[in-house]
């Protein structure tokens, strides 16, 4: 698994399509990547995030990228002087990294990304509910499974009714 490649691809499938879908990349420890679609929604990232969880259980997780569109404001979601932003980050046990790429347009059309990810000030403190999403030894199977049909069935529900 590659970091720098992953991130290169982003860039160049936003460069091309002018989007990029919100996804997560789960590193599996035999190194096969699975590529999940996320609902950022407001309303469903909570949930989605558990589900991930979950996922990055079920398959053994080494490690898990999350891409991901936004707008990058310091005082309000509708400031004028906004900016989209696509954030790349990587979690795995002992790290997260996180590396922000301004999107530039013109006409509607993405024509260049610069990175604007600022270098951590002082230690950043690992914790959260992804920090335990890897496990240190490999789940038993009905477990696995069992963590695999909870995360789809959250999954299932925060994506029904959509076209």
């Amino acid at each position: 698994m590659d970091k720098d490649k992953i991130t290169d691809t982003a860039i160049e499938f936003i460069k091309t399509n002018g989007y990029h879908p919100q996804v997560a990349i789960i590193v599996k420890d035999n190194g096969n990547l699975l590529y999940v679609d996320l609902d950022t929604t407001p309303e469903h990232k909570e949930s989605e995030i558990q589900a991930l969880y979950l996922l990055c259980q079920a398959e053994n997780a080494v490690g898990v990228f999350i891409i991901v569109e936004a707008w990058l404001t310091f005082i309000q979601s509708n400031n004028p002087k906004r900016r989209e932003v696509l954030n790349i980050s990587y979690q795995d046990r002992d790290t997260m990294e996180l590396k922000t790429y301004e999107i530039e347009k013109r006409d509607g059309k993405v024509i260049d990304l610069h990175d604007i990810s600022t270098p951590p000030v002082g230690e950043l403190t690992y914790g959260g509910l992804m920090s335990e999403a890897f496990p240190t030894s490999p789940l038993p199977l009905s477990e696995r499974r069992k963590a695999r049909m909870v995360a789809n069935k959250i999954r299932k529900k925060n994506r029904k009714g959509r076209g």
